[in-house]
């Protein structure tokens, strides 16, 4: 669960702050509070529903990028896809294979290499949650018209990694 404090600093005591830290950009800085809780308050929705299903937001991370490889994929490149190291890719494995929303296979050719993908079990899983998470996204994003989604991608696109 991401922890974010309900009660945002306000502006003014944002620029209180700034006043120890002269190379703070006060505007960033509500802006980048603003964005971080936006995206907590979408990442606890979708939670709250993965948690029905008994599946954490890392596991359905994993079975939409298998879903959307629609094959087998190397545990390394899956890993990568994902954003996380080798440790808790294999802690998340685990947890799925047992679940029984995976299968690994080892590489006849190269056993350092194993092969990650979906089960019936994990393509059902996936098939359950998508709707309901689509469904939740555009709920989320009801109350910003049209043009306005397509000026919060653009602006958020611009947002340097």
């Amino acid at each position: 669960m991401t922890m974010f404090p309900k009660e945002l600093p306000s502006f003014e005591i944002l620029l209180k702050i700034s006043e120890c830290y002269p190379d703070m950009d006060v505007k960033a800085c509500v802006t980048w509070i603003q964005i971080v809780h936006a995206s907590a308050i979408l990442q606890r929705r979708i939670e709250r529903e993965l948690d029905k299903e008994n599946l954490s937001y890392g596991h359905f991370i994993i079975l939409v990028i298998l879903a959307s490889k629609c094959t087998e994929v190397p545990v390394g490149s899956l890993a990568e896809m994902a954003g996380v190291g080798p440790d808790t890719i294999s802690d998340v494995l685990a947890s799925m294979e047992c679940d029984g929303l995976i299968r690994q296979t080892p590489e006849p050719k190269d056993m350092r290499i194993d092969w990650v993908e979906l089960t019936q079990e994990g393509r059902g899983a996936i098939n359950k949650i998508a709707p309901i998470f689509f469904e939740n996204q555009s709920d989320a994003m009801s109350g910003l018209a049209e043009e306005e989604l397509h000026s919060l991608f653009l602006l958020l696109s611009k947002v340097k990694s």
